[in-house]
């Protein structure tokens, strides 16, 4: 919602940007969900919380699909020389930032627990100085599915000495 707001404010109204107080922005936000049915939040949308607004489909979230850029935590395996796997790592959610994570996405991906995906890390050898046996890291990349569950990664960082 973030970047809703962002465009609004830097684009509209047409001929005077940024002329509304940012409540009012925010107020047209509220009100374009409104009228396009999406379902009331358990509070107002405010500047403080709008990037916390998740928008999904009717029929509830969906899997994150093929060749999105994600990021994801996982327990860093070694199975054969230069060959890496995320174990137990949790579903993988969208990203926007291919590279340095903020602190924030770091502290939520560190705070991951443990799931169910064994992710093959692909392109491992730009991040041979981080890659550390057993330890709880984030993984950032292209997730491609099928027909094994695999990370075109862009970006790989340690979060705790140790797997949980």
């Amino acid at each position: 919602m973030k970047n809703f707001f962002t465009i609004l404010k830097t684009t509209m109204p047409r001929g005077a940007p940024r002329s509304l107080g940012d409540g009012e922005y925010v107020d047209i936000i509220a009100y374009v969900l409104r009228v396009n049915e999406f379902p009331a939040g358990s509070e107002e949308l405010t500047m403080a919380n709008l990037d916390q607004v998740l928008i999904t489909a009717r029929e509830g979230p969906k899997a994150v699909p093929d060749f999105a850029l994600v990021r994801t935590a996982g327990c860093l395996t070694q199975t054969s020389p230069g060959t890496w796997v995320l174990k137990n790592a949790a579903e993988p959610v969208r990203t926007r930032a291919p590279r340095e994570p903020s602190q924030e996405e770091l502290a939520l991906s560190g705070a991951q627990q443990p799931g169910d995906h064994n992710f093959r890390l692909l392109d491992t050898i730009n991040f041979e100085s981080k890659a550390k046996e057993g330890q709880w890291t984030e993984a950032r990349g292209f997730l491609i599915r099928t027909p094994d569950e695999r990370i075109n990664l862009t970006w790989l960082e340690p979060l705790r000495p140790k797997c949980p």
